[in-house]
């Protein structure tokens, strides 16, 4: 009986998992990436470069809490990159993160219709507080595990 609730719980996962395109370095018309070069996640991403020469869609697996706990998650959402010479989106319908034809692009519109567009990075909780102890490591034990000499 567990197995069965097993198998319950991941075909629910899987119904609930968006279908995305997962396609990389394709050519300028994007013309190969087509559905059937899909993945399934939580979201899709979109990326573009400012010179257009790499485009890139794939999915995000996990979204992060912050993320999942927003009220608009069914949106599609565009931001610069900090150096803005990139641009990313995600996107929450299956198949929304299409690739546009490089060759002949539209001034001033978004990678996703009805997009909009962000300053920040809506993937990266700016609120964390993390403590710097968090991240503490014991370097002072780290080299004994490859200190032969103290082996008798």
């Amino acid at each position: 009986m567990k197995e069965l609730g097993f198998i319950v719980l991941l075909l629910n996962r899987y119904s609930q998992s968006l279908l995305c395109y997962d396609c990389y370095e394709m050519e300028p018309s994007n013309e190969k990436c087509t559905k059937l070069r899909n993945c399934t996640g939580e979201a899709c991403i979109l990326y573009e470069d400012s010179n257009m020469l790499l485009t890139t869609a794939f999915c995000l697996l996990n979204l992060p809490e912050h993320y999942q706990n927003r009220i608009k998650i069914t949106d599609a959402e565009c931001w610069m990159e900090t150096n803005g010479k990139g641009i990313h989106c995600i996107c929450s319908k299956n198949f929304c993160n299409k690739l546009r034809d490089r060759r002949n692009l539209q001034n001033n519109k978004l990678p996703i219709a009805n997009a909009t567009m962000i300053k920040l990075n809506p993937l990266i909780d700016y609120n964390y507080d993390y403590k710097v102890g968090d991240f503490k490591t014991d370097f002072m034990n780290t080299n004994d595990e490859f200190d032969d000499s103290s082996k008798g």
